[in-house]
């Protein structure tokens, strides 16, 4: 059966968990606390949707049929769509914050050349091939673990990174792999790669559905000892028809989003503190509904982070306005703040790089317009 760009990425499952060990790095720092989860929205998040500006006079008159009513209150400008009750809760306790109107420079409204510029961190899709989170953990001489066939793009370019892809197939017995970790124990760089396989094995029977490997990445992300990243897949974000308001597609997927966070709070109990979670869109969509009370593809969306790592609740926003002179090419909410500030943020200051490497080697030249102090630094 064929299967459509737009129908697979309405239907793929979620499934992409890469985490970041520091018992495979060769130094560590004062850092070491501090754990990441990236959590990527595929489709096409719609950020006027997920928080609303509804300061904004235009956004009623072009949004009748997907107008949120019963919006949650963040400030006299700005609000947000009411799936998301953990992340209100954070936000006003200053563990949450949102940056609107901002994305990667790619104008396109291509799927696949947005997802690849979102992972890659570059000006143009497939101008590189690897991706910004992996060169940021490559820098800070963290290993990776990816679940997922093959290793996605943004944890590309890390050296020190393996993957495995979890089955119910029965495997060899304990009597193969205890006369291999016997026989690889002599040799150095052998044992490292028997430690690697005795890690595979010990989570060889897990089940793949999304929710098992949600629940394994963030008990992992939890341990003392344990990985310092964690990447999960949202997919369905893509609402051309039908999107709803209150309820629909887009609320579906914005209430898995919250409760991921919230179940990631919950999970990570005292190590919440010293935590961020951070979500990554391709695009984002259409300021006016369409004629079948959806969106279609647009530029500029909205960031959530969330956690003890965040400085303070607010909202961080240059709003272009929505009259159709403001947007761009007449449809589309414009960028005024690069995701790439906000995110190179988050590496320097989650895994203690300098920002002139983060500009040189993780952005690839890129340099902030400015810090926006949105993550809490050291003590």
């Amino acid at each position: 059966m064929l299967i459509s760009r737009r129908n697979f990425l309405q239907t793929t499952a979620g499934s992409a968990f890469l985490l970041g060990f520091p018992e495979l790095s060769r130094a560590l720092n004062n850092t070491e606390n501090r754990r990441l989860l990236v959590i990527l929205l595929r489709g096409g998040m719609d950020g006027i949707t997920a928080v609303p500006p509804i300061g904004d006079k235009e956004l009623k008159s072009i949004r009748s049929s997907i107008y949120i009513e019963n919006s949650l209150a963040l400030n006299d400008f700005f609000s947000l769509h009411p799936s998301m009750t953990f992340f209100h809760s954070a936000y006003k306790d200053n563990k949450a914050a949102i940056v609107h109107a901002t994305s990667f420079p790619y104008k396109g409204r291509s799927h696949f050349d947005g997802q690849n510029v979102m992972e890659s961190g570059a000006d143009q899709p497939n101008s590189v091939n690897s991706g910004w989170l992996g060169r940021a953990m490559g820098v800070a001489d963290l290993g990776s673990l990816a679940f997922s066939l093959p290793i996605p793009l943004i944890l590309r370019g890390n050296l020190n990174s393996t993957n495995h892809y979890p089955t119910e197939l029965i495997g060899v017995s304990d009597k193969v792999y205890e006369s291999i970790f016997q026989n690889w124990s002599l040799n150095d760089e052998l044992k490292i790669m028997a430690d690697k396989l005795d890690l595979k094995r010990s989570m060889g029977s897990m089940r793949r559905s999304p929710g098992a490997l949600v629940s394994f990445a963030t008990d992992q992300l939890a341990l003392d000892h344990g990985p310092r990243v964690g990447i999960i897949d949202l997919v369905g974000f893509d609402t051309h028809a039908e999107q709803g308001n209150g309820s629909g597609k887009h609320a579906e997927m914005l209430s898995q989003l919250d409760n991921l966070m919230k179940q990631f709070k919950f999970k990570m109990q005292d190590k919440w503190e010293d935590s961020l979670i951070i979500t990554v869109t391709e695009f984002g969509r259409t300021a006016k509904e369409n004629g079948t009370k959806g969106t279609d593809h647009g530029w500029a969306s909205c960031m959530f982070l969330s956690g003890g790592l965040v400085n303070k609740g607010k909202v961080v926003s240059d709003w272009p306005g929505l009259k159709s002179s403001s947007l761009y090419e007449g449809r589309d909410l414009k960028l005024t703040i690069d995701a790439r500030d906000i995110y190179s943020e988050v590496v320097s200051k989650v895994f203690g790089i300098d920002p002139g490497r983060v500009s040189k080697d993780v952005f690839l030249g890129y340099k902030p317009k400015k810090d926006w102090q949105l993550i809490r630094e050291l003590t």
